[in-house]
């Protein structure tokens, strides 16, 4: 085996060249947007939806985005939970939620990252609003 020379290619860049892709990257990165936050929100005694009538932003440094309600299109009435912003931006963020009769509910210090194919690595955040008393 003296002087044998062998080629190690990874599986994304093989299937580049033998795809006849330029570029091995594009092999790899769907074409996709993420957010950099995602909360699931609750009521806390009950654990029911409670992402309807919630209002909510994201912020890092000067950048605020407002968190907006996903909901599947087959999903049942009201029962929205998740709410989500910042797509496809890393940033250190302070994360605020308020609903009429909550509490204000906050997180500091979520870190979020981006993968190198330009899409976020979502953070997931469950936050359970406590009602006033």
């Amino acid at each position: 085996m003296t002087g044998e020379r062998r080629m190690h290619f990874s599986v994304p860049v093989l299937a580049g060249v033998l795809l006849g892709c330029s570029d091995p990257v594009a092999t790899e990165c769907p074409g996709v947007s993420t957010p950099a936050i995602e909360v699931d929100v609750r009521e806390a005694h009950t654990n029911t939806p409670a992402a309807k009538g919630t209002t909510g932003y994201v912020q890092d440094g000067a950048y605020v985005d407002s968190l907006v309600t996903g909901v599947w299109p087959d999903a049942v009435p009201d029962s929205a939970t998740t709410m989500v912003a910042a797509f496809d931006r890393a940033g250190r963020y302070a994360v605020v939620l308020w609903k009429p009769g909550y509490y204000v509910w906050l997180a500091s210090e979520i870190e979020v990252t981006v993968h190198r194919c330009g899409f976020a690595n979502t953070v997931h955040l469950d936050a359970f609003l406590e009602p006033l008393r």
